[in-house]
């Protein structure tokens, strides 16, 4: 075994393990943070959401979401964007059982060639029950996934994300 590390293909392996085991572990550190995401830069793919429950844990299948805590005023569009693998023909439907939650649109296409990333528009309502989780689904195109997304939190000031 010493003879076979002290090889250069050996040194390559023993770096490359290491150097992989390093980045898994930030990585789960990151989707793992029970610390609810402050403001941030929108992800460019959907393997850099902030909120993906299913990574890790369902073969590593992308379903969630990216959002931060920042307040919002009642009645007013809120962009949330949606984390998923992409697919060939599937879609993805964002829903919530509270009345005063209005997710747009509902259902959207998942594209085999895009990012992962779609875009929905959020409204929540004042009167609406604090604790809210949206549910997320994706279906079609070989891929099925059911997860919770994040809750929606209300308060005299305003609505905001939370992790559920």
């Amino acid at each position: 075994m010493h003879e076979y590390r002290n090889t250069p293909s050996g040194r390559l392996l023993a770096t490359s393990s290491i150097l992989l085991l390093a980045l898994t572990a930030c990585g789960l550190d990151d989707q793992t943070s029970n610390e609810p995401p402050g403001p941030h830069g929108s992800p460019t793919s959907a393997g850099e959401c902030s909120d993906l429950p299913m990574v890790g844990s369902d073969g590593g299948m992308v379903l969630g979401t990216d959002w931060s805590t920042e307040t919002h005023p009642y009645g007013q569009p809120v962009d949330l964007t949606v984390c998923v693998t992409t697919s060939d023909s599937g879609k993805v439907r964002v829903r919530s059982s509270a009345t005063g939650i209005t997710v747009t649109p509902r259902t959207q296409r998942v594209r085999a060639t895009g990012n992962g990333l779609l875009t929905v528009q959020m409204r929540v309502a004042s009167g609406t029950p604090s604790g809210t989780a949206l549910r997320l689904v994706q279906y079609g195109g070989g891929v099925f996934g059911d997860s919770t997304g994040p809750s929606i939190v209300t308060t005299a000031d305003g609505w905001h994300f939370d992790r559920p």
